[in-house]
């Protein structure tokens, strides 16, 4: 099977982007798996530590004043907030990084000067 040099380069590029994208997808996962494992670990070790029978007005095993039973919510909201956060600048990064990817490459030396 012979090809011409523009359709070998062709497939060599198509190839290199397929590694790219299969490299970054890899990653992605891996950042995912070591993201949740840490999160995992981080809610084991404060239901370890706190205890959650504390009179209001106690201070906890990291000194802040606990005022009430009632602030876990809203520890528990803030921590969901930051991890939504982190999960929709991942998606956006991600989408920013597909459209430039489907760009030609006309269109990517425009957006990488």
């Amino acid at each position: 099977m012979k090809h011409d040099l523009d359709e070998s380069v062709n497939i060599i590029e198509n190839r290199i982007h397929e590694i790219k994208i299969e490299k970054q997808r890899r990653s992605i996962i891996a950042l995912s798996s070591v993201s949740a494992l840490l999160f995992a670990l981080c809610v084991i070790t404060l239901y370890h530590f706190i205890d959650f029978g504390e009179t209001p007005g106690t201070y906890s095993v990291f000194g802040t004043l606990m005022i009430s039973e009632e602030s876990g919510a809203y520890v528990l909201v803030g921590v969901l907030s930051f991890f939504a956060a982190v999960a929709l600048t991942l998606l956006c990064l991600y989408i920013a990084k597909r459209r430039r990817s489907s760009a030609g490459p006309r269109e990517r030396e425009k957006t990488e000067d």
